[in-house]
């Protein structure tokens, strides 16, 4: 699903004007020294928030996700918001093993398997 006004770019520093940041050109650099492991034409930040806008245990297939990329100003150095996008992401279901509940409680560190 498309989101109205989503993704939403900042493309300079709101503290001094610079189109430059210090993730996306380190990722640019290393595509330009030929690493193959970093894909082209995705978006590239320092880090990344993901935040759920619904709780994912109680969504029915797909949830909204609300995720939000920082990089830093190459210029003056401040953090900064570059991008901000709304997902739709598939609830993921895991299966876990049942919990093995042991009659004497917890085996002693020194216990060990097939011998």
């Amino acid at each position: 699903m498309a989101y109205k006004g989503f993704p939403i770019k900042y493309p300079e520093c709101p503290i001094c004007h610079s189109k430059e940041c210090i993730g996306s050109a380190a990722f640019d650099e290393l595509v330009q020294q030929g690493n193959k492991n970093i894909p082209v034409d995705t978006f590239k930040a320092l880090e990344a928030q993901q935040l759920p806008l619904e709780d994912p245990r109680t969504a029915k297939g797909t949830f909204p996700m609300l995720v939000i990329a920082y990089d830093v100003c190459a210029k003056c150095g401040t953090k900064r918001v570059v991008k901000v996008e709304m997902l739709d992401v598939p609830v993921m279901i895991q299966n876990r093993p049942p919990a093995i509940a042991l009659p004497n409680g917890p085996l002693p560190r020194s216990f060990k398997f097939g011998g």
